[in-house]
């Protein structure tokens, strides 16, 4: 797994690069960066660096501002966005391993406090099926093929999580601040594509499929449904 440590300026370029090509996929965001509410659990210190790690682009950087902020406050209820920030500059670099780690423990820190306190994420104040919607985009664009998610139990979690978010997703009708409706739409349409996708691939995998047969290389279905997707992106309007 390669370190943190080592990005060196070429890779660097290729990351920006990268993170360009699936910033309509990986990191909008409808969130008011002033999204503090009266009696929050959390300090105004503790939110300006929280929005600091949130505003950072460059993932070295970024890594090392979430590192700081978990040795700094580590009983923060913003922990459990740190983590969901740990989670999606991993799916940007390319690591679907460790965001899908991370985003796991997103949704299993939101068990132990109010959703509602923590600032809003793609999908409003629906902190869960926001989580489970960035898990299915990693098991998707990556985790498929990762020998570590082709066991009964990871296949399970794969299958459950995307069942559960598409179950979610059809009571899911606040429309988050500043997103228009057709903005709306269309996030909840692609949404409902990847999570059909990766239930689908999931099941079959615990049918027994071969997995090479799941995540083949061009051509197979997989892929295929990955390219659409991206096809659709770029010729749909941005969600911001």
């Amino acid at each position: 797994m390669m370190s943190r440590q080592n990005f060196t300026r070429l890779k660097w370029i290729g990351f920006a690069c990268l993170a360009a090509a699936v910033s309509i996929l990986v990191l909008p965001r409808c969130v008011a960066a002033q999204d503090q509410r009266q009696n929050a659990p959390y300090t105004s210190v503790e939110f300006s660096a929280y929005k600091a790690v949130r505003d950072e682009q460059h993932p070295p950087k970024k890594f090392a501002l979430l590192d700081s902020f978990i040795a700094e406050y580590p009983n923060s209820t913003l922990l459990a966005s740190v983590f969901h920030e740990y989670a999606t500059t991993y799916l940007v670099v390319g690591n679907s391993r460790e965001s899908i780690e991370y985003i796991d423990k997103f949704l299993a820190q939101l068990e132990n406090i109010n959703p509602e306190m923590l600032p809003e994420g793609m999908f409003g104040r629906d902190q869960r099926l926001d989580g489970l919607y960035f898990r299915t985009r990693a098991y998707l664009e990556g985790g498929c093929s990762d020998t570590v998610f082709q066991t009964p139990e990871a296949y399970r979690q794969a299958r459950d999580a995307a069942t559960e978010g598409l179950r979610l997703l059809g009571g899911w009708n606040e429309r988050p601040r500043n997103m228009k409706d057709y903005e709306f739409q269309y996030l909840k349409n692609q949404a409902g594509v990847r999570f059909s996708a990766a239930a689908r691939i999931a099941a079959s995998g615990l049918e027994g499929a071969n997995p090479i047969d799941l995540c083949r290389p061009a051509g197979a279905d997989f892929d295929r449904i990955i390219n659409d997707i991206k096809t659709q992106d770029r010729e749909s309007p941005r969600v911001r």
